[in-house]
């Protein structure tokens, strides 16, 4: 999964189910986040059967590469916005300063 972000930190959640009930699940995700601003390595996490990558304000440009060690089905979840109340918060704040700009001219 790639994404181009609107830099709001996100988790992205997604489930993971063998195509042979009784094989164990293996394998990495690889996570890469922005490198044009704050340069960061990639992170290495293991596959599970339910996994959560966050995604913060400054990947902008954001990557997920899933390599299962054997055949299986991968369900997304839609990605959860996290602090979504901080964000309204800023937004009022300058809907405020400009309302109060406007009013005095």
């Amino acid at each position: 999964m790639r994404q181009i972000s609107n830099s709001l930190t996100q988790t992205h959640a997604f489930s993971v189910r063998a195509s042979d009930p009784s094989a164990k699940i293996s394998g990495t995700i690889e996570v890469r986040g922005s490198n044009w601003i704050f340069p960061k390595p990639a992170v290495r996490l293991p596959l599970q059967r339910e996994n959560r990558v966050d995604k913060n304000m400054w990947d902008t440009f954001y990557s997920i590469h899933v390599t299962p060690d054997q055949d299986v089905d991968i369900t997304l979840s839609g990605p959860a916005v996290r602090n979504l109340w901080v964000y309204a918060i800023i937004v009022m704040i300058i809907l405020a300063i400009a309302g109060s700009l406007i009013l005095a001219h």
